[in-house]
């Protein structure tokens, strides 16, 4: 059950302290705790900071929270493919309505295009956002990031597609 990824993790010392806790003879089962050390945890300055993948965390720490590991992505599809980012972004804001007056202003002769509609409820939008930080709207963890509870009730945040911990909550970017 478990796989040559998971020793990897759990044989990096730099990571994780084992510590024998008994065994059960009647499962035949051994008793492990595991500790994370501080060398897992990383210090973010932005919620979506590109730090370099620990070997064999990912899978040890998936299997440990029943986390569902990502897919890994094949090299040559690490090329940026913009067409496909536009796509996303496009469909993730279809339908989205950020503003809800008409942005047609009578004193301007030309109408506004659709798109061009589009744009300005979206900036009038994001310059409203600072009223929301402002109303102490609670803002939820990024979206990179899994919230998970240590036995001592520590809270830790972990990606589980760049690979790594951190201890300050990271929260998610607004639009």
């Amino acid at each position: 059950f478990v796989n040559d990824a998971v020793w990897c993790g759990f044989s990096s010392t730099k990571y994780f302290h084992l510590k024998y806790n008994g065994f059960n003879l009647e499962t035949k089962e051994i008793n492990v705790h595991v500790y994370l050390l501080p060398s897992a945890l990383k210090v973010l300055d932005h919620p979506s900071e590109v730090i370099t993948s620990m070997k064999g965390l990912t899978d040890t720490v998936c299997l440990l929270f029943n986390i569902e590991c990502p897919a890994p992505v094949p090299e040559k599809a690490l090329k940026h493919d913009y067409e496909v980012l536009f796509s996303v972004v496009k469909e993730h804001n279809e339908g989205k309505v950020y503003f809800e007056e008409s942005v047609q202003h009578p004193a301007l002769i030309p109408l506004l295009r659709p798109y061009q509609q589009s744009a300005v409820k979206w900036m009038l939008y994001k310059e409203n956002v600072l009223s929301r930080i402002q109303e102490d709207e609670e803002l939820k963890l990024h979206c990179l990031f899994v919230e998970l509870t240590a036995l001592d009730g520590t809270q830790l945040y972990y990606n589980k597609y760049g690979g790594y911990f951190a201890k300050q909550k990271p929260l998610e970017i607004l639009p």
